[in-house]
């Protein structure tokens, strides 16, 4: 079980989607991470995964605040059901190239800066070339 069930539970049913149960649920969620980054301060990949939750609950609870605020409530629990959607679907990598390519972004150039990153993350894993990106211990969040 969750811990979370009792305090702001996940939708399981699209039923239950909600622009108000998804912020709720964030809301606890990145509350939650920013607790347990603080306790694991010491354990860098603990610490940078439960900042990266933190960073997307933020994103998650803005932004259907700000739609439910200025558009209504309506329109905020249509986008919340289709995000909880391609959430459950699993079909989320599309929609991001779909973007890229509405924003003119080279698929190529995405492309060869995961390519260093992942070379650099195996250098350090080796210990090959600690310097090899220096600061750089796990594939970039922002």
């Amino acid at each position: 079980m969750d811990p979370l069930d009792a305090v702001a539970p996940y939708p399981r049913r699209q039923l239950d989607v909600t622009a108000s149960a998804l912020i709720k649920h964030f809301a606890a969620f990145g509350e939650m991470h920013t607790r347990l980054a603080d306790e694991f301060i010491g354990d860098e990949s603990q610490y940078r995964t439960s900042l990266g939750h933190v960073v997307s609950s933020f994103t998650t609870v803005y932004l259907l605040t700000e739609i439910r605020s200025r558009l209504g409530v309506e329109v905020a629990d249509d986008v919340a059901r289709e995000l909880w959607s391609a959430w459950q679907d699993g079909e989320i990598p599309p929609w991001l190239w779909d973007w890229a390519d509405e924003e003119g972004l080279d698929h190529n150039r995405i492309a060869a800066a995961a390519n260093e990153v992942a070379r650099n993350l195996r250098a350090k894993a080796a210990l090959l070339a600690p310097d090899a990106h220096p600061g750089q211990t796990e594939i970039p969040t922002s």
